[in-house]
Formats: C-alpha cells, sequence, structure tokens
C-alpha cells in the first residue's frame, strides 16, 4: 500500500506540472493559431533526457577496488537478512535522496554500509546506467577505498566478500537466457489497440548471470554489473573496445 500510494502522489504531481505547462503554453503569444517558433533553433543542444516512469526508484551502487598486499580485490557485500534480498551477494549502494547526485549516493551509501569515511573512497568513475527487472534505474559506479579494515554495519550487511580481480577475470559465469512476458491486467483500455486483448506483446529477452563464488554465488543485477565490468577491464587491458 505504501509503494502504491507513492505511485499515486507522484501521479498527481505529474499531472499538476503537466497543467502549469499548459497554462504557461496558452499565455505564449504566437503569430497566428497554431504558429510556434521555429522548434529545431529552440531545442538545439538539448541532450538526451531519461524518460522515468512516475514512481521509478533510482538507486547508485558502487563497484568497489580494495588493494590488499599488492593484489586488487572487488568487494562484495552479503545483505543482512533483516533487510529486503536477505542473503543475497551485492555492492554496497541504495536510493538517490532529494537533492542528492548519483555519485554522492554511492559514496554515502558505501561509506554508511562499511562504517568508512567518504574520504576513503577514491577516483569515483561512472560505469553504467541499467534499468532492473523491477523498473529501478541503477547508475553503477567504480571507485576504489582507501585504507579499508574490513569493517561493516550489521544492520545492512551480514559479511563481507573481497574476490582478487585477476580470479574473477578468469571465472566463466553461467548464462541463462529468460523471457519476460507483459500481464497488462483486466482493467487495461483494450478498446484502444489494435485487436483488443487479442494484440501481441512482444517479450523481453533478459540474460541471467551466475558467478560461483565460494561460498555464496553471485547472481541478479549484481551479476551482470560484474559481467560488464569485466568485460571493460579486459577490453581495458588489451587495447580493445567492447
Amino acid at each position: 500500500m505504501m509503494f502504491k500510494a507513492a505511485v499515486n502522489r507522484n501521479m498527481n504531481e505529474e499531472k499538476t506540472e503537466t497543467r502549469r505547462m499548459q497554462e504557461a503554453l496558452n499565455n505564449v503569444r504566437m503569430q497566428e493559431p497554431g504558429a510556434f517558433p521555429d522548434l529545431v533553433n529552440l531545442f538545439r543542444g538539448h541532450g538526451f533526457k531519461p524518460i522515468v516512469a512516475p514512481g521509478a526508484i533510482v538507486a547508485s551502487v558502487l563497484i568497489p577496488l580494495v588493494e590488499i598486499e599488492g593484489r586488487t580485490h572487488i568487494l562484495f557485500e552479503l545483505r543482512s537478512s533483516k533487510i529486503n534480498q536477505g542473503g543475497e551477494v551485492c555492492f554496497p549502494g541504495g536510493r538517490v535522496e532529494n537533492g542528492e547526485r548519483p555519485e554522492e549516493t554511492a559514496v554515502r551509501e558505501t561509506a554508511e554500509e562499511l562504517l568508512i569515511s567518504g574520504n576513503q573512497v577514491e577516483g569515483v568513475i561512472p560505469m553504467f546506467r541499467m534499468m532492473g527487472p523491477g523498473g529501478t534505474e541503477v547508475n553503477a559506479f567504480l571507485g576504489r577505498i582507501r585504507d579499508y579494515r574490513g569493517t561493516y554495519s550489521r544492520d545492512e550487511v551480514q559479511e563481507i566478500m573481497l574476490e582478487p580481480l585477476d580470479d574473477m577475470l578468469r571465472m566463466e559465469p553461467v548464462i541463462h537466457e529468460s523471457r519476460y512476458e507483459l500481464d497488462p491486467g483486466p482493467d487495461f483500455p483494450y478498446e484502444l489497440i489494435q485487436n483488443g486483448k487479442d494484440y501481441h506483446w512482444h517479450k523481453v529477452r533478459r540474460k541471467f548471470y551466475f558467478y560461483r563464488t565460494e561460498p555464496e554465488i553471485i547472481w541478479g543485477m549484481t551479476a551482470e554489473l560484474l559481467y560488464y565490468f569485466l568485460e571493460e577491464v579486459r577490453a581495458k587491458l588489451t587495447g580493445n573496445a567492447v
């Protein structure tokens, strides 16, 4: 119920903003009804603008690198059983708060979950932006953690896993392809589309990656980010662009 309320609130805010924009548009003086300024020039310099569904969550994670005795490791967290998706392996991260830049979220959440100072997270670099199966937009950053002593918050983290990067580069993941099928629901306005309830909805393909580390399996979005990160590392080391 809390999620539905948040969605409804965001949709109401979106409708209010649309009405405000329409009122402003009505106040624009045009040479004649239906005439607009040169829209091509008006939008010149406009970049891609992400379209996020009302109520969608935007989150950030950090792919943390830790140096141990001259060897680079990737840090993973085993989520506490006290929180959602407990027992799964993940990167540090969480929801982007109002007024916060995605990279700030990645650093803040990492510091909170590992009980370190944000200043210990160095060289934060944007790596990937992806949409999770539940509609969450995830921004992934790469960063190095300096002087890490193995600390973590037991409220959110059950334990820490440090996997050597060279081992991960040699590891072949199990890859399984699945398909998602859209379920519009009984209240969908089928009368507004061709073929109504017999409309042919496309199935969405998605690959799932599984890394058999000991003692935990890394899978889901974390494994997907890991897969593409390792591909980028290989490309940089060999001079071949991905």
